[in-house]
């Protein structure tokens, strides 16, 4: 029989390989923490690739979208962690960059060319980028 593509094929082809390219993105360099989370949510919602015609790779070739997901959890996992086991550093840095904007702060170390230089290299030993490390580097 012959094997035809639908438009929605070719669209799930599309985001598919869109997705591949931004994992692929988010585990070479060091990206925004909304990015990377896009990347995992999307993991789990990855359209249905329809099976190739032909069978000449054995049953696992049958179903695209599971040898895809199966081969990509290991790094989802990574940046997951990457992502989350990060954030009470990534908030205290927060904090402190907000109340050292209050004119009534104890805290004046971000004040300082040195304390912000110093925040800074904490943060860029994340793996990934966030907001507080971007209005840091504006200062």
């Amino acid at each position: 029989g012959t094997h035809s593509l639908t438009r929605d094929d070719i669209e799930n082809a599309i985001k598919t390989r869109q997705w591949i390219l931004d994992l692929m993105q988010a585990k070479a360099t060091r990206e925004r923490a909304s990015f990377v989370q896009s990347v995992i949510e999307r993991y789990v919602m990855l359209p249905q690739l329809p099976s190739p015609p032909f069978s000449g790779f054995g049953e696992s070739a049958s179903d695209p979208t599971t040898l895809l997901k199966e081969n990509t959890k290991d790094s989802i996992s990574v940046l997951s962690a990457n992502c989350y086991s990060h954030t009470h550093i990534v908030g205290n840095m927060a904090a402190k960059l907000s109340s050292s904007m209050q004119s009534t702060s104890q805290d004046t170390s971000l004040r300082t060319k040195e304390g912000v230089a110093s925040a800074l290299a904490e943060l860029r030993q994340l793996p990934i980028l966030s907001v507080v490390e971007e209005k840091l580097h504006a200062r």
